[in-house]
């Protein structure tokens, strides 16, 4: 009798088990789908009460991945769309530009204005085919990167740039710092701060990097007052007319860096213009 009774609490020991076995992947597969990450058929219990909402939330599933499809079609096609577009004027505008430099009249004012507009125009289509692409919702393949290599590496690329106008960079950050992050997007925010930096500096210009806090800062010198200056980040929004600016360099960087995940801040201190980047 003892036996029988211990045999019988045994098998409902392991029946309560597996219940709570089916409540908790039901419970799992439920909060995956709402918060949209499932992408797999939920396995059904053999639990009938359970199956029905199971096949309910399979459903779900499907749908999800039907518009899932829809999306990456659509924004396939959104790319299409603009590097078609981009194409379409830059080839006329490099023509134009070209033909400028082949016409050897330096007095000529009314050239000049022509080729400096033409350019701004050109200059105009590429951030706006990059801020497009930017805003665009697509896959991202997160890796770990050297973050010292790729901002030494864009440096050098300016180099030119920052010499031609007497600005002094100082780069305060230590080798082989590595972060998790997509190489595309991370590149493209270095290279607009860079930018960024190259067309408002004065004189002098700083990178550094806070390891403690997986903070970049891209600092300049600034006539501004100090304060938060993060409406800078709109589209559009210059800081100075004068400067001949798109606008487009900072929203750039706002669209890249909510795609991965990471924050941006503008503001200025004691004469410095400083954009910080929390990676």
């Amino acid at each position: 009798m003892s036996l029988l009774f211990l045999f019988i609490i045994v098998i409902l020991i392991s029946y309560i088990i597996y219940q709570k076995k089916i409540i908790k992947n039901f419970k799992d597969n439920f909060f995956s789908i709402l918060k949209n990450r499932s992408v797999s058929k939920v396995p059904l219990s053999g639990n009938g009460d359970l199956d029905s909402v199971n096949e309910e939330l399979n459903s779900i599933v499907l749908e999800n991945q039907k518009l899932r499809v829809e999306i990456e079609n659509l924004n396939k096609k959104h790319k299409e769309i603009l590097a078609n577009l981009s194409h379409d004027l830059r080839t006329p505008l490099t023509s134009i530009l070209g033909y400028l430099d082949l016409i050897d009249d330096k007095e000529n004012s009314y050239l000049k204005t022509v080729k400096e507009k033409s350019q701004f125009l050109s200059k105009l289509i590429e951030r706006f085919y990059e801020y497009s692409l930017a805003s665009i919702n697509e896959n991202l393949d997160f890796e770990l990167i050297d973050l010292y290599e790729l901002l030494a590496q864009a440096l050098l690329f300016y180099y030119d740039d920052f010499n031609k106008k007497n600005i002094e960079v100082e780069f305060c950050m230590e080798e082989n710092v590595k972060i998790l992050s997509d190489l595309k997007s991370l590149k493209s925010v270095v290279f607009n701060a860079l930018d960024n930096m190259l067309k408002y500096s004065k004189s002098h210009s700083k990178i550094e990097y806070n390891k403690e806090k997986k903070s970049l800062y891209f600092i300049n010198d600034t006539d501004l007052k100090d304060g938060d200056y993060d409406y800078l980040f709109g589209r559009s929004v210059v800081i100075e007319k004068s400067r001949n600016s798109t606008g487009l360099g900072l929203a750039i960087i706002k669209e890249y860096l909510t795609k991965i995940n990471a924050r941006g801040k503008i503001y200025v201190k004691d004469k410095n213009f400083i954009l910080e980047i929390n990676l």
